[in-house]
């Protein structure tokens, strides 16, 4: 078999597998979230060249200028550069970095923007942080690295909620208290609440971090 032929069947299946899937996503399709695909084929297309090069592990993530890169293992995280230090718990600074998530529910999702009218998922958690002077990267992957990780059972108000929405790290938003986090879901809903145990979220929980 000739390699265009090949190229033509592995694309073909590949993105048989991506029109089955991404449909049934919460948020919306990649092609919808990051602006770079039109269609699943050219993401097929994608997939099938990062194979062929040696690029086995791979994502398509939604969060801003990750584009398709290598998965983060959410058991390697506690070999990661996280910064070492006591847990402890600002009450007064998690609760009115809470009480400012909770005054954006709302605002509408955009990829790649980051306030103060509308967010994508890092963007939004990068503005309200910001908002208390908290400097934080720009994407979840490495917000996912920034202050002390937490249990979901010691998670407080103002900490960082991380879900695995494609089989790897690729969203986040700040939990608000009752089992609830508040984040840039997608352009049909904005900056809504959702449940960090039951429900999408819950089912796709990675970790959690306090970033100060």
């Amino acid at each position: 078999m000739n390699s265009r032929l090949k190229r033509f069947l592995v694309v073909l299946v590949l993105n048989f597998v991506l029109t089955a899937s991404f449909p049934k996503a919460e948020p919306l399709p990649v092609s919808e979230q990051d602006g770079q695909y039109s269609n699943n084929e050219e993401i097929a297309v994608t997939i099938y060249d990062k194979i062929v090069t040696g690029q086995t592990s791979i994502n398509i993530s939604n969060d801003s200028d990750l584009e398709i890169r290598a998965d983060i293992d959410v058991n390697e995280v506690e070999k990661s550069n996280v910064v070492s230090k006591e847990v402890s718990y600002n009450q007064e600074l998690g609760v009115r970095i809470a009480d400012f998530a909770k005054s954006l529910i709302g605002k509408p999702y955009m990829y790649g923007k980051t306030g103060p009218n509308s967010f994508d998922c890092s963007g939004f958690v990068k503005y309200v942080y910001g908002n208390f002077g908290i400097n934080l990267p720009r994407t979840s992957q490495a917000q996912a690295y920034v202050g002390t990780r937490v249990s979901r059972s010691e998670l407080k108000p103002g900490d960082l909620v991380f879900s695995n929405t494609y089989s790897s790290l690729s969203h986040v938003g700040v939990y608000v208290g009752d089992g609830k986090f508040v984040h840039a879901a997608n352009s049909s809903t904005g900056v809504t609440v959702s449940s960090v145990n039951d429900g999408y979220y819950g089912a796709r929980y990675a970790w959690s971090m306090r970033p100060y």
